[in-house]
């Protein structure tokens, strides 16, 4: 939250380069990991889905922050 654009894109663009590396891509398949590199806007819209579902699962659950 609160982060700039550039920044946003900078990040994303170190995660993109990251898991495009071969041996990144050899580990991550060794260890049983899918690795699915969305947009920034994909990402934000995945994190509020989820904070959303969890949200209500604790309000469901009773549980009160201490």
């Amino acid at each position: 939250k609160g982060m700039s654009s550039a920044n946003v894109k900078r990040a994303h663009e170190a995660v993109v380069a990251a898991f495009a590396d071969a041996a990144v891509k050899e580990t991550m398949a060794k260890q049983g990991n899918t690795i699915n590199i969305s947009s920034p806007e994909q990402a934000q819209a995945a994190f509020r889905r989820e904070l959303t579902k969890y949200a209500a699962l604790v309000k469901k659950a009773g549980i009160e922050p201490q």
